[in-house]
């Protein structure tokens, strides 16, 4: 069974944050997004992301002496206060196959020391639908297209 069909199986639809979340354009989920961080509310934000995003997450720099990840540790969790300045949408490309890609300016504040400085940067989201009834859903973003 592929990942989609059987995610599919396991996702509670009639949860409202699934329907809150389900009926947002690819834009207003990646505002949606930027505002639950703002809001410290990591729940919703991880919503934001596939399911796929969230499972790989568990398996990534996972220690040898360990199943998996007990405890999300990346930049969403660095942030202080996050304001988005622009969100664009690129050109589709059809390599991304049915996903789409924005680039969304941001002026960041960070907590403590992290990779890169407070201020305004750059990040690529790419946008996928994950199953046909979930809505958009982030499927990965970074520093470069």
């Amino acid at each position: 069974m592929d990942w989609e069909k059987w995610v599919d199986g396991h996702i509670n639809y009639q949860d409202s944050l699934e329907k809150k979340l389900a009926a947002l354009s690819p834009e207003g989920i990646i505002r949606n997004y930027y505002s639950s961080l703002e809001r410290h509310e990591m729940k919703e934000a991880y919503a934001s992301r596939t399911r796929n995003y969230m499972a790989e997450q568990l398996f990534f720099n996972c220690p040898s002496d360990q199943l998996y990840r007990q405890k999300l540790d990346n930049f969403e969790s660095c942030i202080k206060k996050v304001t988005i300045i622009s969100v664009e949408r690129m050109q589709d490309d059809p390599s991304l196959k049915g996903s789409i890609e924005y680039l969304v300016m941001a002026d960041y504040r960070w907590k403590g020391d992290v990779y890169e400085h407070d201020g305004r940067h750059p990040r690529y989201f790419v946008l996928k639908k994950e199953t046909s009834r979930s809505g958009w859903r982030i499927e990965s973003l970074g520093t470069g297209p």
